[in-house]
């Protein structure tokens, strides 16, 4: 469930949400707690855009890997299709000369 939560909102909504949380706190409580949200603040957004950057490289990473596994597949066709082949022509000679 917080995997959907940390792909769809982007880092810089926390960043703006934040700072506008910070403000509210400087105003309300003071500068102790407003710095102390900015710094929470700061981490989670650090935190956010850390994990979105992670999950992007998760995503390529498994697109990679699907395409490789496709290429691979693909060659090993080509080259059982043209073993085959040459087998069967290697066979059929033989048998063309006995």
């Amino acid at each position: 469930m917080t995997d959907w939560f940390n792909n769809s909102i982007p880092w810089w909504t926390l960043a703006i949400g934040g700072g506008a949380l910070t403000v509210v706190a400087w105003v309300y409580l003071g500068r102790k707690a407003a710095t102390a949200l900015a710094v929470a603040v700061f981490l989670a957004v650090v935190d956010r855009r850390a994990r979105q950057a992670g999950w992007e490289a998760r995503d390529d990473l498994q697109k990679r890997r699907e395409e490789d596994f496709v290429d691979d597949y693909r060659d090993h066709e080509k080259r059982s299709r043209a073993r085959s082949e040459s087998e069967l022509d290697r066979r059929n000679n033989r048998w063309l000369r006995d």
